[in-house]
Order: structure tokens, then sequence, then C-alpha cells
């Protein structure tokens, strides 16, 4: 990276149906990331199909979005969401997170994670999973630093006999 950006330009904000556009961008280029570093899921980011999920997203009760702009330029966020399992406490879970390649290796995606995890605490949840590619050194590695832990192993099948 020839200039890293000036985090203090960096600004955090939970997403607005405003920012369903911006937001629906860096959703498209997540899954374009996860796709090309091994992962099972291949949804449909037909763009505009992509925009009404993402402002339903925005929308949906129980979910926290909260996007980093540079200048007002949509650079990352993480979507995270509530689920209330019966029996059990609530479990905060972060769905995807997704930093611009330009602004990554720098503190823009501790401090998404870090806003997730107040906003999880806020609603008064304590325990926190997410899920990530077991061939994703970096990404196990950037959560580990954090705190997080393995403790469950989730097998996929996708049915395919080869």
């Amino acid at each position: 990276m020839a200039n890293p950006p000036d985090q203090t330009a960096i600004n955090l904000r939970v997403a607005q149906e405003a920012d369903a556009s911006a937001l629906s961008t860096l959703r498209a280029a997540f899954w374009a990331d996860q796709i090309a570093k091994g992962s099972l899921d291949n949804p449909d980011t037909n763009p505009e199909k992509l925009l009404t999920d993402t402002a339903n997203l925005i929308k949906r009760a129980r979910t926290v979005i909260v996007i980093a702009t540079d200048d007002e330029k949509a650079v990352g966020y993480v979507h995270g969401q509530t689920k209330i399992i019966p029996g059990a406490l609530a479990i905060s879970s972060i769905e995807e997170i997704f930093v611009l390649p330009q602004y990554r290796r720098t503190t823009i995606a501790r401090k998404l994670v870090d806003s997730a995890l107040d906003s999880f605490r806020a609603s008064g949840c304590q325990r926190f999973q997410l899920r990530i590619l077991e061939r994703n050194e970096a990404g196990k590695a950037f959560w580990q630093r954090i705190g997080f832990s393995p403790a469950v192993t989730i097998y996929e099948y996708t049915g395919s006999k080869d």
C-alpha cells in the first residue's frame, strides 16, 4: 500500500437506510472475497436483489450494521445479529465483516468489531460467535487476537459425489 489511509478521517456509524446502495456494493465485494477464499456459499449477488436484501437487513430487528467511511466513502462494514435460542441466553453473532483491500492492515476492522460487540453488550448479550473458513489463517489470527477462540467444528456436505 503506497499511501496508507489517514485513519483520523475514518468514521464509524450505524448504517441507515440511505446507506443501502453503498453497503450493497461492499457486500458484493465481501462475497467475491469469500468465494475466492473457498467459501461454499455462492449467494445471488444480482445488484438489484442485493440492494433489496441489504435495505431489508438494515431494518431487521436484532441486527446491527456498522459502516466505516472515509470522507463519506464507505470503506468497510460489520453485520451482526442476535439470535434468541429457546431455553438459552441470546447469542449474538458476527455474520459478515469486510474492509476494502486498501484499508486493510489498519485498525478499521478492529474498530468495527469493537463497535458491534459494544452494541451486542448494550442489548444485554454476553455470548458472541462467528464462523470463519477453515483455511483462512489470517482471519483466524485476527479473531484470536481479539479474544475469540475455536469452540465448535462445523462440517458441511455439498451433496457432490466427487
